[in-house]
């Protein structure tokens, strides 16, 4: 089963390791809950990642934005599961309205 998450990303790394290339992305998130009492700025994690989302990235990335990821479900340990990150999806930008466009052609008053 695949989902979207939303993360705040505080930074990404790609790494070799005997020949295989494994992916690490760094997030931060506000704590909640009991945890919100002892922790003091950001909860970081790190999560699991496909190398290829490393490139999905943009080279423009600045830590501590948020990017919208597409995740699955991952086992774990201990019978757990967790969210494995699969792609980036791509940011759409909104069409252009009618107002700001420009046909190039300017007409003087006729007054």
């Amino acid at each position: 089963m695949q989902f979207e998450m939303t993360l705040t990303v505080l930074g990404i790394s790609r790494m070799n390791i005997e020949g295989r290339t494994f992916c690490s992305v760094h997030t931060g998130q506000m704590p909640v809950g009991d945890a919100a009492n002892d922790c003091r700025g950001y909860e970081v994690t790190k999560m699991g990642a496909e190398p290829a989302v490393f490139d999905q990235i943009a080279a423009d990335f600045q830590p501590g934005e948020d990017v919208h990821f597409i995740a699955q479900l991952k086992k774990a340990g201990g019978g757990k599961s967790q969210p494995y990150l699969i792609g980036v999806v791509p940011k759409t930008t909104p069409p252009a309205s009618q107002a700001t466009k420009t046909t190039g052609t300017a007409k003087a008053d006729s007054k």
